[in-house]
């Protein structure tokens, strides 16, 4: 017995609903992992910047430090999908 791959596979109802949801769940964990990553070379950055950036910006080297030190699982609200 052959498979003919032009004719579509029966997918039932429930399944389909099953796959929509597992796609959903995937695609919102790579946005996740995607803000982290971002997040992550934002703290760096913000850690590697001089003095005087830091007080332009309103904050000092010890704020920054402890920001930088922030856990990449550790996303801000305003930032979350």
């Amino acid at each position: 017995m052959s498979i003919d791959a032009t004719r579509p596979l029966h997918v039932a109802p429930h399944q389909s609903v099953l796959f929509a949801s597992l796609q959903q769940s995937v695609t919102r964990w790579f946005v996740r992992q995607q803000i982290k990553i971002q997040i992550s070379r934002e703290r760096r950055e913000l850690k590697a910047l001089p003095p005087y950036l830091l007080k332009d910006i309103g904050i000092n080297s010890h704020e920054a430090y402890r920001e930088s030190m922030r856990a990449s699982s550790d996303i801000p609200c305003n930032r979350k999908p």
